[in-house]
């Protein structure tokens, strides 16, 4: 595992939370991070084109590991385990259904967003599940 402190790897847990993928190089711990465009269909490559060419490079290249993002997948997971952690019921129920139906991501954040308390709860929640999954990537 590479050793890095708290605060790097809250860093870098923020930053996969908005959408960008972490490189990080073995020897120097240097970081970049670079916006996923696999996921935003709306950048300019001539903008991009220095991270671009910085992607072609670390493709080729075994100095660095690729901190990947979390899949959808494992982003719903992550909200059903603080569903879960829900005891007032309605609200459970209610969070439970944005699951279910269209659009869950838009639809759970209207609800949490409106949820008072465990809307804070929701954000540490989500923080602390970043960060391991962080720490778990590098350990691998």
């Amino acid at each position: 595992m590479f050793n890095l402190n708290q605060e790097t790897i809250n860093e870098i847990a923020g930053q996969l939370e908005m959408g960008n993928n972490c490189f990080l190089h073995k020897e120097t711990k240097e970081i970049k991070f670079i916006p996923d465009f696999a996921t935003n269909l709306f950048f300019d490559e001539e903008t991009w084109k220095n991270e671009l060419q910085f992607l072609a490079m670390v493709a080729k290249d075994d100095d660095w590991i690729i901190i990947e993002n979390m899949s959808s997948h494992h982003v719903l997971r992550m909200m059903e385990e603080f569903i879960n952690t829900v005891e007032n019921v309605p609200l459970n129920s209610r969070l439970l259904k944005t699951l279910e139906g269209k659009k869950p991501f838009r639809n759970f954040k209207i609800a949490i967003d409106d949820s008072g308390a465990y809307r804070e709860q929701w954000f540490r929640f989500k923080e602390e599940g970043f960060r391991k999954w962080v720490e778990v990537q590098l350990e691998d």
